[in-house]
């Protein structure tokens, strides 16, 4: 949870939180949307993308 949207765009900027999926409304009554499936794929790739920098780095170390 983000205290106001200024947080949240801040959030989205530094990667903590996918950006929003789509939106619903018109004009100034448009509102941003996230899917769940569409979170559970980008915390699946923060974390996936966590394994394969461990990955690399062990894969160094076994060539020296």
């Amino acid at each position: 949870d983000r205290k106001d949207t200024k947080d949240l765009a801040a959030a989205v900027v530094r990667g903590e939180v996918p950006p929003p999926c789509g939106s619903i409304g018109t004009g100034k009554a448009k509102e941003p949307v996230w899917t769940r499936s569409y979170c559970l794929a980008f915390i699946g790739r923060r974390y996936d993308a966590s394994a394969a920098e461990r990955a690399v780095s062990e894969d160094l170390a076994d060539m020296v």
